[in-house]
């Protein structure tokens, strides 16, 4: 077991080795990191009726920034439908089906909603 030991540390480190070992790996790193947040941030307010389409601008330089921001305010908003379905799952349920399963419930919720469209 030593014997193993000792011929891993004088063996020549090879590629794997070399990348977990760096010592300016960090460095190098860090020296290309911004703050896209803060450099946002640095751009005056102005009013925008359109945000999807401002982010999507070619002139945007932060990447992470806008794949967060499109994720965001590409999210659909909350309908009536939802609150629907759920209150329409509660009158599914009442006293003497209380113990159905949620494979039942969700096939009928998804039955119903069918059959109103």
């Amino acid at each position: 077991m030593k014997t193993d030991v000792a011929d891993a540390l004088s063996r020549e480190p090879d590629n794997f080795n070399q990348f977990l070992n760096s010592p300016n790996f960090y460095a190098t790193q860090q020296a290309t990191f911004i703050d896209e947040y803060k450099e946002y941030l640095k751009i005056p307010a102005a009013p925008c009726e359109k945000p999807l389409i401002w982010w999507q601008s070619p002139h945007n330089e932060w990447l992470s920034l806008t794949r967060m921001a499109l994720d965001v305010l590409s999210m659909p908003l909350m309908s009536a439908e939802s609150e629907r379905v759920f209150s329409a799952a509660g009158y599914l349920l009442n006293r003497r089906r209380n113990h159905l399963k949620d494979d039942i419930i969700e096939a009928t919720s998804c039955l119903r909603a069918w059959l109103e469209a």
